[in-house]
């Protein structure tokens, strides 16, 4: 098993949101972003569906039609 690999964060926070948050990345994104619902709870489009969202969830947005 390789050992060069490293996962470095490069950002940290907490947020409320009071309307939806989208992201739009046509040619994909170089890093990852991971979702902890903490608290209440949320909607998100996974897989093209709105599904519920609920505290202790995480969610890991990957582009699939990028991955091959």
């Amino acid at each position: 098993m390789p050992t060069d690999s490293s996962c470095q964060v490069l950002t940290a926070g907490f947020s409320f949101h009071r309307k939806p948050y989208a992201m739009v990345q046509p040619e994909g994104v170089k890093n990852y972003l991971l979702r902890l619902q903490t608290d209440g709870r949320c909607r998100a489009r996974i897989d093209g569906d709105m599904s519920l969202v609920d505290a202790g969830d995480l969610l890991l947005l990957i582009l699939t039609s990028l991955m091959s």
